[in-house]
């Protein structure tokens, strides 16, 4: 068997509650200082919480294994039914 054939499931990403109450708490408190809400804005951009950032990796990994699926079924069909050009 190939490291191809042993793929691992691709699971979707678990939420953590306790974490996205503590970053909402804190950017609530950050939002209080006069300003705040200018640095919170930033720090979302440059740091997306970490649900955002497994989210994007989970779609990264469902758009190859569905990219690599389409490419296995051309080499299928090519082979089942393949085409003559007279």
């Amino acid at each position: 068997m190939s490291d191809q054939d042993e793929r691992k499931p691709i699971r979707p990403p678990a939420a953590d509650p306790k974490r996205e109450i503590g970053r909402t708490i804190t950017e609530a408190v950050v939002e209080l200082v006069p300003g705040g809400n200018v640095l919170t804005g930033l720090y979302r951009t440059t740091h997306p919480p970490k649900a955002e950032q497994d989210r994007e990796a989970w779609q990264e990994a469902i758009s190859d294994r569905t990219n690599e699926h389409s490419e296995r079924l051309d080499q299928h069909e090519k082979l089942l039914a393949p085409k003559q050009t007279v």
